[in-house]
């Protein structure tokens, strides 16, 4: 059965980190990026699979919603930088 879940949440930092790795093949639905900043604007680096996928400013208190339908295989990877807060959901499949 195909299981809908958060797949990582958290605050990120200036170098890059492992968000999620995949166990089995996954769909990526969603990732929600806000910057708590109240002056000064943000940069956000997503990788998926090891290659760069979205390079987003974010401005100080925005919140960017990222919809998609990407999928990844078992063992590839989210990462991403960029001092601000994510959310990631998606759909692991059976």
């Amino acid at each position: 059965m195909d299981t809908i879940k958060r797949l990582a949440k958290g605050t990120l930092g200036t170098t890059e980190t492992t968000l999620f790795t995949a166990t089995k093949t996954t769909i990526i639905k969603e990732i929600i990026l806000h910057n708590t900043n109240v002056s000064t604007a943000k940069n956000a680096t997503i990788k998926f699979a090891d290659m760069q996928v979205y390079n987003v400013d974010i401005q100080a208190k925005e919140t960017i919603i990222i919809h998609l339908a990407l999928v990844i295989a078992n063992t590839e990877t989210i990462k991403a930088s960029g001092e601000v807060n994510y959310y990631v959901s998606g759909i692991e499949l059976a």
